[in-house]
């Protein structure tokens, strides 16, 4: 039979049940709510859900324990209430009202599908079940990683009915057991970002979202990893899909707040957990990391070609690219989020399809990404910033409210001539901060709270950019590229095939999560070298210069597969950048030219 474990079951053998779950090829068998339909789960159900954490409500209380008597009988039977949600009492029976009850709370968070996630991230489950179906996942591939199963389809109960011997047999108490009621809710997967009928949002931060949302309530908070804001989980535990979960009265709230609190169970399912494990890679990563490492500078070649194509022949540009899609936030200090790497590729061709066939591209590769085309229009009408709706008490996602390596490329090239609005003007700002701190302030109404963030930002356009960044890159296209562009995106993306697209992905992926080191002898040459660049450049050589030019080194060497960033690396850092700051004076030399003209 398949791995099912009924709430009895796991109170009465914990234990037991924890180690099978904790295995990581019995992990994946359980099913995940991301992609069954509700009609086909069950109350009380053991199932898993992936996603982000969107909001923490106020602690809930509820009775551990407590008694119920039989009218008849006059028997009294202790139950437990705890991975539950309604008090278990039969018509013929009353809850015994004692003042020695055993009262506990629980966190509740408000979760939904991971935002941004790229639809290849859910085709690759299918090699993952494949692998797995051989051997087991190691759990300690690297501290930093943590467990990163993928999204997996419904599972195959005939498979695993033949696997049942293989798992530890527990025995089913049914005293208290009775049989699972089913509830049609319609097909999760297809929930956009609000329900009509229900007049709920289910607070997705990109409209058009499709996916689930789920609260997930935490019993033993002691026992599993503190969450906050933005954390990508994947959890198990027991489901809660009991109708009359939609019309808890609530004394004190608003109809919103309560309708927020307790949306319908067909819509928004509870989920106990039991455990949980926070996500750092949502793609699928290999048992051995070596052999990445090992190919680390062939897979960098393939990628920098393709790369240059798409660029119309930049190779300058391909590796600040390369760089930008490797970056990450590695620490922060004194108020500066250290390693972040926003770039701007400007000159671009004055193509309208030119931006997005470069995605197109881009959201092949990475695991999480969002398209945001910079028109009058969205930066007037989108909510950048989350906000704290008072009336419904709860938090009101924004569209930079995004989990950690998640990519954004805002479509500079689509602005077009108009006048922002007043909420216009605070979206802009909200994009400035967040690429230059790597900030996003949510909007408390009397007060904003700054929340860390790690978003990778590529802005596109035509000239310098509007907004911030950290790198400048002028494209240098070849106009001969400009007559076969179609052609040219065509070709890439049959070049980026199996097992090379694969590879690449895994390439960006590990790279991107590499420990490194910087040694005490290129520290000094690194010091030596500004004191050189100084002395030459003057008043416009800062001290932010040498820290990019750090940053850019230490991406140099990840991108070569090294950990310790190497002498080669820093001297090709320092010719990149003296490439890339001649260009920008030769645009600044054509673009003054005509007004010193007679």
């Amino acid at each position: 039979m398949a791995l099912r474990c009924s709430l009895s079951d796991w109170e009465t053998n914990k234990n037991d049940f924890e180690h099978v779950i904790h295995d990581p090829h019995n992990w994946n068998k359980i099913p995940l709510i991301n992609t069954i339909p509700n009609y086909e789960l069950h109350d009380h159900q053991l199932v898993r859900f992936r996603g982000m954490v969107q909001y923490m409500y106020n602690p809930e209380y509820f009775m551990a324990q407590y008694e119920v008597e039989d009218n008849s009988s006059k028997v009294k039977v202790t139950r437990s209430g705890r991975y539950r949600d309604v008090i278990q009492c039969a018509p013929n029976e009353k809850v015994v009202e004692n003042r020695d009850q055993s009262i506990e709370e629980r966190q509740v968070f408000y979760c939904i599908t991971t935002p941004a996630l790229n639809d290849w991230v859910y085709q690759e489950k299918k090699l993952g079940l494949q692998q797995q179906e051989t051997e087991s996942v190691s759990s300690k591939v690297c501290d930093a990683t943590t467990k990163r199963q993928i999204e997996d389809e419904p599972m195959d109960t005939d498979h695993l009915n033949q696997e049942a011997s293989s798992l530890p047999q527990i025995s089913t108490s049914s005293a208290t057991v009775q049989e699972p009621k089913r509830f049609f809710a319609g097909n999760s997967m297809n929930n956009s970002g609000s329900s009509a009928c229900h007049g709920l949002s289910l607070n997705f931060p990109i409209d058009g979202s499709h996916g689930i949302a789920c609260l997930v309530k935490i019993n033993d908070s002691d026992s599993l990893p503190s969450l906050k804001i933005n954390d990508l989980i994947d959890v198990v535990g027991f489901l809660s899909l009991d109708p009359s979960l939609a019309h808890v009265p609530s004394s004190m709230g608003t109809e919103a707040e309560n309708l927020a609190e307790n949306p319908p169970p067909s819509i928004v399912p509870r989920l106990h957990a039991v455990t949980l494990q926070k996500v750092t890679h949502v793609n699928l990563l290999p048992n051995n990391l070596d052999d990445i490492y090992k190919t680390a500078l062939k897979t960098k070649k393939e990628l920098h070609f393709v790369l240059t194509q798409m660029l119309l022949g930049d190779s300058l540009a391909a590796d600040y690219l390369i760089c930008h899609l490797i970056s990450l936030v590695y620490m922060r200090k004194d108020g500066l989020a250290l390693g972040h790497f926003s770039l701007n590729l400007s000159n671009l061709p004055q193509r309208p399809d030119y931006t997005r066939l470069l995605y197109s591209v881009l959201e092949r590769l990475l695991p999480k990404s969002h398209y945001l085309p910079m028109t009058l229009e969205n930066m007037n009408t989108l909510s950048f910033s989350p906000k704290m709706d008072y009336e419904a008490n709860r938090l009101s996602s924004g569209l930079l409210q995004l989990s950690d390596n998640t990519h954004l490329i805002v479509d500079e090239t689509r602005l077009e001539a108009g006048k922002l609005d007043a909420s216009g003007v605070v979206n802009v700002q909200a994009l400035r901060t967040l690429i230059t701190h790597q900030i996003v302030n949510y909007d408390f109404q009397y007060y904003s709270k700054p929340y860390d963030a790690d978003v990778p930002v590529l802005i596109l356009s035509e000239g310098k950019s509007l907004l911030p960044c950290n790198m400048l890159v002028s494209l240098n296209a070849d106009p001969s590229c400009l007559n076969t562009l179609p052609e040219i995106f065509q070709a890439a993306n049959h070049f980026l095939r199996e097992p090379l697209l694969t590879e690449i992905r895994l390439y960006l992926s590990v790279m991107r999560h590499s420990d490194y080191e910087f040694p005490e002898d290129l520290q000094k040459q690194a010091q030596e070298d500004f004191v050189q660049m100084r002395q030459t450049g003057g008043q416009n050589v800062s001290a932010e210069d040498l820290h990019l030019l750090l940053v850019l080194a230490r991406l140099v060497s990840l991108s070569n597969g090294e950990k310790t960033v190497s002498l080669d690396a820093w001297e090709k850092a320092k010719r990149m950048e003296a490439e890339r700051k001649s260009r920008i004076d030769i645009q600044r030399g054509r673009a003054v030219q005509p007004a010193n003209e007679p």
